[in-house]
């Protein structure tokens, strides 16, 4: 179970999770530094059922888990005095299985994004969209060192910050690449398709009054 960022809106799900599901481990960038309740009660459970913690970063390098490998490519250890928002100190990993490449970039910004192309080779043919589809976020450049064909953007329906941001959307629609959000579309899963060597994604369309 992965937290990329210890924001309420990244945490509250995984306390259902961590409470009803088995869990291998725990992965964390670094603590939370506001030592928030939603945050606390999260390591509450974890604490109770035992669960054990692992700190990330990008000096981890890669992990192989299951068939697939883990590329830790963000933050850096010691980007905390550097990057004091939680947003930018958020997790990012490529996760790699045979072809198919998904990229994972919690809430990171632009600023954060130039840090990235550091990594060569990065190129994912899916990506979950920095920060909910927010303007300030997915620069031309971050898109063309990603290279995706399928973006995933997660946004509540009817969200009060009118996200996705339609300066993100145009910047994905000019770089031809599909796009799936969770306000439209409800639950996206990632298949990977042998025969395709890369992830496909499935969408299960909602249907609002």
């Amino acid at each position: 179970m992965v937290l990329t960022h210890a924001h309420p809106d990244h945490i509250q799900g995984l306390l259902y999770i961590a409470d009803n599901f088995k869990v291998g481990e725990f992965w964390e960038s670094r603590p939370a530094m506001d030592d928030s309740e939603n945050y606390r009660n999260l390591r509450a459970i974890i604490d109770k059922r035992k669960i054990p913690v692992r700190e990330i970063h990008a000096s981890d390098h890669q992990m192989d888990i299951g068939g697939a490998r883990l590329e830790f490519l963000w933050p850096e250890a010691d980007s905390s005095n550097q990057y004091p928002d939680l947003n930018q100190r958020s997790l990012v990993f490529r996760l790699v299985y045979e072809k198919g490449a998904v990229l994972f970039t919690g809430d990171i910004g632009m600023e954060v994004e130039k840090r990235l192309f550091a990594h060569k080779g990065q190129q994912s043919n899916v990506l979950k969209v920095p920060h909910h589809g927010s303007r300030y976020s997915s620069s031309p450049e971050f898109l063309h060192w990603a290279s995706p064909e399928i973006a995933l953007i997660s946004a509540g329906y009817g969200n009060s910050f009118h996200l996705p941001a339609e300066q993100t959307l145009a910047r994905l629609k000019e770089k031809h690449v599909e796009v799936y959000r969770t306000d439209l579309n409800g639950t996206i899963r990632l298949i990977y398709d042998e025969g395709k060597g890369k992830f496909i994604a499935r969408r299960q369309n909602w249907h609002f009054n």
